[in-house]
């Protein structure tokens, strides 16, 4: 299975999920998602819940942050104080 995500805030758009993608294998209609960044690899487990999905993240193991790929829409900076959008 291939994951390839973005998102946003619906309301106001004040932060942003973007460039999220990785494969994994579906087994027992579950799929984990590697997600390769610069904190080390995510796990995204995947799960269809009738006509929708289910995602859950996991992060690196002894990584208690935000994931790189998360960032804030203000003024087009990130949460890491790097040029965003």
């Amino acid at each position: 299975m291939t994951f390839d995500g973005n998102t946003a805030d619906p309301q106001s758009v004040r932060w942003l999920c973007e460039d999220v993608e990785g494969d994994g294998h579906l087994v027992n209609g579950e799929a984990k998602i590697v997600i390769e960044t610069m904190d080390g690899p995510w796990t995204i487990t995947a799960v269809r819940k009738g006509a929708t999905l289910d995602l859950e993240e996991a992060p690196p193991s002894e990584y208690d942050g935000s994931p790189s790929y998360y960032g804030f829409n203000v003024s087009g900076l990130t949460n890491s104080g790097e040029t965003g959008i």
